[in-house]
């Protein structure tokens, strides 16, 4: 197996077990930002290395009733799909609109530190 599927093998196990949280929030021009929020620097920089090249499309799936939907993260080069499951209340509900409406416009990758103040782990991602 080349190093590089070996990477995206990883990359899924850091999206799904990996991240501490997972948000979505307003700039001022009204767009939005999706954070990944991850516990260390190494996980941060792993996800961060394999998404900055990649074209990555982020999408929904719900199915009505259940008070979970999956956020699915698409990357269009490499032809691979991640999903991760968002427990759904009156905030989340509004990230549909915002994904329907391709109003998020930016990804970043986040490091939580002990003391759990998040800071940007390096330049935002354009979606």
């Amino acid at each position: 197996m080349a190093l590089k599927e070996l990477v995206y093998l990883g990359m899924e196990e850091i999206l799904i077990d990996g991240l501490n949280k997972i948000d979505i929030t307003t700039q001022a021009d009204n767009t939005h930002y999706i954070t990944l929020v991850m516990p260390n620097e190494i996980y941060a920089s792993g996800l961060y290395l394999l998404l900055k090249d990649e074209k990555i499309e982020v999408k929904f799936k719900y199915t009505e009733g259940l008070p979970i939907f999956q956020l699915v993260f698409r990357l269009l080069i490499t032809n691979k799909q991640f999903e991760k499951p968002v427990t759904l209340d009156n905030r989340r509900a509004e990230w549909m609109t915002w994904l329907d409406g391709n109003k998020v416009t930016e990804l970043w990758v986040c490091v939580q530190d002990k003391n759990n103040k998040v800071s940007l782990y390096a330049q935002p991602i354009l979606l």
